[in-house]
């Protein structure tokens, strides 16, 4: 059943505090948030939601919320097995939870874990997590910034950030640390 305790908590750079989270599910989510270099900001368990069906109260707490660089904000759902999970009063419940936040301007998802282990994007957040934490200084920011505006694509291979930022090792883990 639903786990109405959190499992864990999850020390957030991009929130600036620790969110909870009650699967693994969650926590490879949260993993993902960070390494995304297009979400800004995201909360776990962001608001109640009080949905009324036939004059019965259901109540809902979405797992996510997550906004984005370009201005987009998403409400997102995670479950093991949503095939096998959503049904009955939850799927009347998240069908309800969908059409309020479409009236909002809100994304609405519902993933589970075949959604979140799509490589490369599982592993390459997990490698940019595990160097999350490494120290930058902001002088190595504009150094990037400077080469990829000199490049006609406004980009750079990661390849070639790292070797600015000191080559090697210490060049990618500071490059994760950007990303983050």
């Amino acid at each position: 059943g639903t786990k109405c305790r959190p499992t864990g908590g999850y020390n957030s750079v991009k929130t600036g505090h620790a969110q909870p989270y009650e699967s693994q599910a969650e926590l490879l989510f949260m993993r993902q948030c960070e390494a995304d270099h297009e979400v800004v900001t995201w909360l776990a368990q962001p608001h109640r939601l009080e949905i009324f069906v036939e004059g019965k109260k259901l109540i809902y707490f979405p797992d996510f919320s997550v906004l984005y660089a370009d201005g987009r904000e998403e409400v997102v759902e995670i479950k093991r097995d949503k095939a096998r999970e959503v049904f009955g009063e939850l799927a009347i419940k998240l069908e309800r939870a969908e059409r309020i936040y479409q009236t909002a301007n809100v994304g609405f998802r519902i993933l589970d874990l075949s959604d979140l282990r799509v490589e490369p994007r599982c592993s390459n957040a997990e490698e940019i997590q595990r160097h999350s934490r490494t120290h930058f200084v902001r002088s190595e920011v504009f150094w990037l910034m400077d080469e990829a505006c000199r490049d006609p694509s406004g980009t750079i291979p990661f390849a070639r950030a790292a070797e600015i930022l000191g080559g090697g090792v210490v060049g990618h883990k500071k490059l994760c640390a950007m990303i983050v």
